[in-house]
């Protein structure tokens, strides 16, 4: 029973995350439009890095 739990938290802080990287890339995306800069925030950036990152090891 433990195991389900587990697994079923597992998946819902991944989904989480998910949607959070989603947000995150549609809210720059839109300042992006909005602003029409050529320069992107870097504090985004690093931001959608470390989400990637997250990905990357809850994948492995």
């Amino acid at each position: 029973m433990a195991i389900w739990l587990w697994i079923f938290c597992y998946e819902q802080f991944f989904c989480l995350l998910l949607l959070l990287e989603v947000v995150c890339w549609l809210f720059w995306r839109k300042n992006e439009i909005v602003f029409s800069s050529n320069s992107k925030d870097p504090a985004w950036l690093r931001f959608t890095d470390l989400l990637h990152y997250l990905r990357f090891l809850s994948a492995s």
